[in-house]
């Protein structure tokens, strides 16, 4: 992520983003232990993480999992948008929700993020 960011003004809060993560469908979040201190939020039925909210130099990010030709629309257009923290570069993007990101834009890429990692229904065999 660039380094300078404006303040958006559809910016959330920590709570705010927390209880958009738990609204998801299904959410089930642990929080990492110290030093870490990063909440998770994954399905329990594949265990897949769909959103990791934690702090990044001081500012509040939110990494979150997207098709690859989807991540790279947030990355060219806000500031505050770059490649997954910690995370595959080509699949995860990491956004600064203090940022030039609008919340439309977060909740988006996080309802995208939480499709993406659902676990899939099998197909049943008859027999």
């Amino acid at each position: 992520m660039k380094e300078k960011t404006t303040k958006s003004p559809g910016a959330m809060s920590s709570q705010e983003l927390l209880e958009l993560c738990r609204s998801m469908p299904g959410a089930d979040e642990f929080l990492m232990p110290p030093p870490a201190s990063v909440n998770v939020f994954r399905h329990p039925g594949n265990g897949k993480w769909f959103a990791v909210v934690h702090t990044l130099r001081g500012r509040l990010c939110v990494t979150l999992k997207l098709d690859p030709m989807e991540a790279l629309a947030p990355r060219t257009r806000y500031r505050g948008a770059g490649p997954g923290w910690h995370m595959n570069k080509v699949h995860w993007n990491t956004a600064d929700v203090r940022s030039d990101v609008p919340a439309h834009e977060l909740r988006a890429m996080l309802e995208s993020s939480h499709e993406l990692t659902s676990p899939k229904l099998r197909k049943r065999k008859n027999t």
